[in-house]
C-alpha cells in the first residue's frame, strides 16, 4: 500500500482468501471469504499488542460488501473521483487493529459456486468456520479484545452471531467483548412503525447530507482496475467484475428481513457484553426514533431513568457532535447533522465515540 499511495505508512495492509467450511467446495476452490486487514497505526501485524482492540467489520444489505465501509467510511485509505489516494485522518486503525470481511458467500470479493445462505442463521453456520481458519492463521490475535462491527443489516447478523459466539464457543479461548451497530435494522415490527413519519419530517430534503461522500463509487472503479485487482489478490476467474452488492443473496433473504432479532440483542445486554448502537439523527429509514423505541422495548424503566448527556466536539464547549445514553454495558449515541454512514458523515465524532467506547467510558 505503501506504493499505491506513494508515501511511508505506519501500518500494515493484508488482503486474502480463506476457504469455505465443505471440503468439496474447498478442493475444487468454488467458494472462499475475502478479508482485509489493517493493523493499528504504529504496528504490525506480528507484533500487534495484546491490548489492541480487533474490530470485525461486516458489510449489511444483506449481501453488501465489507470494502464500502474499508474505502468511504472507517479504512485507512480514502480515495477522490480520479481514484488518488490519501491517508483518512480519523480511520479507526487509530484505534484497532480491523479485519473487514464480505460475508455472506458471494458477497463482494467473497464467491461461492451457489448461494446457500438465506436466512441470518444460515450466514453464521458458515461464518464460523471462516473464524476458525482465520483465528488458525492469526492465533496471536485470540487474547486480543474482540469486537463485532457493522451497519443496517448488521443489525440482524452481529446480534446473533455474537449471542452464539457466546453459546458455542465456535473459536475456544477467543476474548469476545461485544458488538458495535450503527443505523441497525434489529426488529421490522417496531422500527418500521416510525418510517412513514420519519420521511415526512424530512421532507425537504439537507443539502449538506445529499453532497456528502461524493467519489463514494472511486471504490468500486478502483476495485475493478486489472493493474489493482492483481496486487489486492483477487480471484480473476472467480470474480470478473466486482459488484458491491449482490441482489441475489438479498432476494434469498427475503424472509429473514422481516425477523426480528430482538432477543439476540437482548441476550449480549444481560450477559454483560458491551455493545454501542450509534445512529445519525438525518437516516429516515433506519431512523432514531425507531432505535429508540426498539431500545426502550428492550430496557424498559432502566433506559428511561437514564439522562442525556451531550457530547461535546472536542476542543468546544459550546459545538455538539450528538448525545449518548448509557445503561451499564449499553450505551446508544445520536450522532447530528449524520445519515445511515456516521463515519462518513462525522468522521472525527465516529472516531471519538469508538474510542470513549472502546476505554469504557462511554
Amino acid at each position: 500500500m505503501s506504493q499505491f499511495l506513494g508515501q511511508q505508512i505506519s501500518f500494515e495492509y493484508y488482503v486474502g482468501y480463506l476457504p469455505a467450511a465443505n471440503i468439496i467446495e474447498q478442493q475444487f476452490n468454488e467458494a472462499s471469504y475475502f478479508f482485509s486487514l489493517v493493523t493499528k497505526y504504529g504496528e504490525t501485524l506480528e507484533k500487534t499488542s495484546k491490548n489492541t482492540p480487533v474490530i470485525f467489520w461486516l458489510g449489511g444489505g444483506p449481501g453488501f460488501t465489507s470494502q464500502e465501509a474499508n474505502w468511504n467510511q472507517i479504512g485507512p485509505i480514502q480515495l477522490d473521483e480520479n481514484l488518488n489516494p490519501s491517508l483518512r485522518q480519523f480511520s479507526w486503525n487509530n484505534r484497532a487493529l480491523l479485519v473487514f470481511v464480505d460475508q455472506p458467500l458471494g458477497t463482494g470479493l467473497s464467491f461461492t459456486s451457489k448461494i446457500s445462505a438465506t436466512d441470518t442463521k444460515e450466514a453464521y453456520d458458515h461464518l464460523k468456520f471462516f473464524l476458525k481458519k482465520f483465528y488458525k492463521n492469526f492465533e496471536h490475535l485470540l487474547e486480543n479484545p474482540t469486537y463485532f462491527s457493522g451497519s443496517q443489516y448488521a443489525g440482524h447478523f452481529l446480534p446473533y452471531f455474537g449471542e452464539q459466539i457466546v453459546k458455542t464457543n465456535p473459536v475456544e479461548n477467543l476474548n469476545f467483548k461485544g458488538i458495535t451497530l450503527g443505523n441497525p435494522w434489529i426488529s421490522s415490527k417496531i422500527q418500521s412503525q416510525t418510517i412513514s413519519q420519519a420521511f415526512f419530517d424530512f421532507s425537504i430534503a439537507n443539502t449538506n447530507q445529499q453532497n456528502t461522500n461524493t467519489n463514494s463509487t472511486s471504490y468500486i472503479k478502483l476495485l475493478n482496475n486489472s493493474v489493482f485487482r492483481l496486487a489486492y489478490s483477487i480471484y480473476n476467474s472467480q470474480i470478473p467484475t466486482f459488484f458491491p452488492f449482490n441482489s441475489t443473496i438479498y432476494e434469498e433473504f427475503s424472509a429473514d428481513i422481516s425477523k426480528s432479532y430482538q432477543q439476540s440483542l437482548s441476550y449480549l445486554i444481560e450477559n454483560d457484553y458491551n455493545v454501542l448502537i450509534y445512529s445519525g439523527q438525518l437516516d429516515p429509514f433506519i431512523n432514531s426514533a425507531g432505535i429508540q423505541n426498539l431500545i426502550n422495548e428492550i430496557l424498559a424503566e432502566k433506559f428511561y431513568e437514564q439522562q442525556k448527556q451531550i457530547i461535546y466536539q472536542q476542543g468546544s464547549e459550546s459545538a455538539v457532535w450528538g448525545n449518548y445514553q448509557k445503561f451499564d454495558n449499553f450505551t446508544y449515541v445520536n450522532v447530528y447533522n449524520a445519515g445511515e454512514q456516521v463515519p462518513a458523515d462525522q468522521p472525527q465524532a465516529s472516531l471519538y465515540i469508538l474510542t470513549q467506547f472502546l476505554k469504557g467510558n462511554l
